[in-house]
């Protein structure tokens, strides 16, 4: 029973982190076709970037560490200039749960990261 109510953990987490991605794209795609300056063609590298990024957890939990942390701040940054462009607390509110969201699956790879080194070999000398 236990094991199974911690296989539907992984596999929600999972989506989570495939959901984030998506937005993350979305967002990506969505800032390039506003305007051909560089800035938002560098902000789109680097959202997509980012979404790409969340999935190295798998490999490295340190990168997801590192990838899930800079989508947080991503976040939080669109949310603040969702208050001084345009007020709606719609979007406030959809982007503070997406930074929360990211920081769960910052928590997720952080806790893969000390499960490995705690099962690590110790080193021989």
């Amino acid at each position: 029973m236990i094991l199974k109510l911690l296989q539907i953990e992984n596999i929600g987490k999972t989506i989570l982190r495939i959901m984030l991605s998506l937005v993350l794209l979305l967002i990506g795609i969505s800032t390039s076709t506003q305007g051909a300056n560089t800035a938002s063609s560098l902000i789109c590298v680097l959202l997509i970037v980012i979404a790409c990024g969340l999935h190295t957890h798998y490999f490295k939990p340190t990168w997801g560490i590192v990838f899930g942390g800079l989508a947080m701040i991503t976040f939080i940054s669109l949310s603040v200039w969702m208050m001084f462009k345009s007020f709606s607390a719609f979007d406030l509110t959809m982007y503070l749960l997406f930074a929360s969201a990211s920081l769960v699956a910052t928590g997720q790879s952080f806790k893969e990261y000390i499960r490995q080194r705690i099962t690590a070999p110790f080193p021989k000398r």
